[in-house]
């Protein structure tokens, strides 16, 4: 597959990159038009959703049985999952953002078990797709405000051939949005959006390697600085993230570097790889992109006054 690439001078190197929106697919995500009858959560999530009961809940395994059976995944995509497979379960995760840590300095990055979780049932899916909004009003007690409600479905089902498929979900709301995080692998909603590497350039191109470029201060500065100065990063904002084609070895650090930080996040959620790999992976990045000194100073205080609770030193 062809990359369209670019090679411009910064610093005091020649940078040969190109954009997210070039060597993947960036999706918008389910919105359900009724989240309390679908969405469960954990303690410590968000929303007053029901508190969910993790032995109702497809494992990793069963997730990636779906991912990898073709057949098995449209089919769920289509009509939700049969009572009779997975011993009755039908409750999957649900990527759908998250807050971070910040009072310990803890971006939402990396990795994360997601705090929601959706049932996939097949009664649901034929809900979501037959349910009018003037339906929901009906529902809730409440009278339809519009007469065009009683034909418009109150769930908009987007992008539903990359359900299923392994990604990076990201949050695009608040301060400290986007983060970008590996997904569960399920649904993914509107306020959980993924990037799907496009499989022929995984041999230029990872899921470590983006994360890791992703996360790191230089793609936060020129996000915030250049792409779009707001709170809110739209899909079509991120999707014009700079991606560098760099060096085999400095890709493979990076990897290596995003595993570790992965690896340690499983055994701890609240591992402080800020203070640890990321300052690796940053120091790696700014060698691609050829920052002298004085560059990386404007960035690294920029992050600063941008992001005074992150910074510790």
């Amino acid at each position: 597959m062809k990359i369209s690439a670019k090679t411009v001078s910064l610093g005091k190197n020649e940078i040969k990159f190109t954009t997210l929106e070039q060597i993947s697919d960036v999706r918008q995500g389910l919105a359900t038009g009724d989240n309390i009858s679908y969405l469960y959560k954990n303690p410590s999530g968000t929303g007053s959703y029901r508190i969910i009961d993790k032995t109702k809940v497809l494992t990793e395994e069963e997730i990636s049985e779906i991912n990898n059976d073709e057949k098995l995944r449209i089919k769920i995509i289509e009509s939700g999952i049969h009572k009779n497979m997975f011993k009755g379960k039908t409750i999957v995760p649900y990527d759908k953002g998250g807050s971070s840590d910040i009072e310990s300095g803890r971006l939402r990055n990396y990795f994360a078990e997601s705090d929601f979780f959706i049932d996939w049932s097949e009664s649901n899916v034929k809900r979501m797709k037959t349910l009018t909004i003037a339906q929901r009003y009906k529902n809730n007690g409440q009278k339809n405000p519009k007469k065009y409600y009683e034909t418009t479905l109150a769930a908009i089902i987007r992008n539903p051939s990359y359900y299923f498929k392994n990604g990076i979900t990201f949050s695009i709301t608040g301060l400290y949005a986007p983060t970008y995080r590996f997904s569960s692998g399920s649904i993914f909603d509107v306020k959980g959006s993924c990037i799907f590497l496009h499989e022929k350039l995984t041999n230029i191109f990872s899921s470590d390697y983006l994360q890791g470029i992703l996360c790191s201060k230089i793609c936060r500065y020129f996000q915030k600085s250049f792409i779009q100065n707001n709170i809110d990063s739209q899909v079509e904002s991120i999707k014009k993230n700079i991606i560098p084609i760099c060096e085999k070895s400095q890709k493979q650090e990076i990897e290596k570097l995003v595993k570790e930080i992965i690896k340690k996040q499983k055994k701890d959620p609240d591992y402080n790889y800020q203070d640890h790999e990321q300052k690796e992976i940053d120091k790696i990045v700014y060698e691609i992109f050829g920052l002298d000194k004085e560059l990386i100073y404007e960035v690294e205080t920029w992050y600063a006054r941008r992001y005074p609770k992150l910074v510790r030193d």
